[in-house]
């Protein structure tokens, strides 16, 4: 018989999920404001407070 093991989230996990969520949120903002033809990344980028390589890895 196998226990189930709840998983624990670190700090890392939960500013990763902050971050993602920061980045959808700005996403939305921009893709609203522009259209899906005329919005950038780099206005996502910069209304998330990242920069657009770390956009892109999230």
């Amino acid at each position: 018989m196998s226990q189930r093991t709840e998983k624990k989230i670190g700090k890392r996990s939960q500013a990763t999920g902050a971050k993602r969520q920061l980045i959808l949120t700005a996403a939305l903002a921009v893709f609203s404001q522009y259209g899906i033809h005329g919005a950038r990344l780099e206005q996502v980028a910069e209304r998330a407070g990242v920069s657009k390589t770390n956009l892109l890895y999230y």
